[in-house]
């Protein structure tokens, strides 16, 4: 468990907002029902670093079970109070080391979370663990090699040493030190090599409308004109479905 992400909505209060939220698990719902044929209704999902728990709430929705979890109390009790549905629970609980037994869900929602923790890897063992056979996980990735960092909106950050990262973040009053902890796309692979792995990513980027992803409009026209397999290294953000 990564001690920084126990207070991670105070270090980022941008998850709290729930506009973008909403916005986010509608995306996240349009690439699960663009994978997929059958119904979600009958389905158990988990949803890993929930944190404030608009996604959580939204997802609840189209499950017939949501769990939310998260390491970050404060958003937890803040979750437990606003957000209610008689089918959704949230728990304080470390996502390296969850307290599930095996094979328990149909889909888990790993939205942003694989940078944020101690040990990623222990991280996708506990995924694995909890699916059930032909169980999915929508993975959204973050990328070490994107050109801006989307945490801080900085350029190059990621790419750096963390100690010039730190003072960086600590020098333009950004935070106390740098959170995140990237792979490349290549790393990335092999951090989910278990799974069956189908990417969206260029799909999304070209077709945004189709997925939800309304902010991506103005790439998408740019799309049409410059071949994305190029850049692909450094796109910021991977959306991945895995299938155990």
């Amino acid at each position: 468990m990564n001690y920084q992400t126990l207070f991670y909505s105070d270090a980022a209060p941008r998850v709290l907002d729930v506009k973008d939220r909403k916005r986010v698990a509608r995306q996240i719902m349009g690439v699960i029902n663009a994978y997929t044929d059958f119904k979600t209704e009958p389905l158990a999902c988990l949803d890993v670093g929930s944190s404030s728990g608009v996604i959580s709430y939204h997802l609840a929705k189209y499950f017939n079970r949501v769990e939310a979890i998260d390491v970050d109390k404060k958003a937890i009790d803040t979750a437990k109070k606003v957000y209610k549905r008689k089918n959704l629970k949230f728990l304080v609980m470390d996502a390296e080391k969850m307290s599930y037994r095996r094979a328990l869900f149909d889909v888990v929602v790993l939205n942003q979370v694989y940078s944020f923790v101690q040990s990623d890897v222990c991280l996708m063992n506990e995924v694995w663990r909890v699916l059930r056979k032909g169980g999915i996980c929508f993975f959204s990735a973050r990328n070490k090699f994107a050109i801006i960092e989307g945490q801080y909106n900085y350029p190059f950050l990621s790419w750096l040493p963390k100690s010039v990262s730190n003072f960086i973040v600590r020098f333009f009053r950004l935070g106390s030190q740098f959170i995140g902890n990237y792979r490349s796309y290549s790393e990335l692979k092999d951090l989910v090599k278990r799974f069956k792995v189908y990417d969206y990513t260029l799909e999304i980027i070209k077709d945004p409308e189709k997925f939800g992803f309304s902010k991506l409009r103005v790439f998408s026209k740019v799309a049409s004109f410059i071949p994305l397999r190029l850049f692909y290294p450094f796109i910021p953000n991977y959306i991945w479905i895995l299938e155990k």
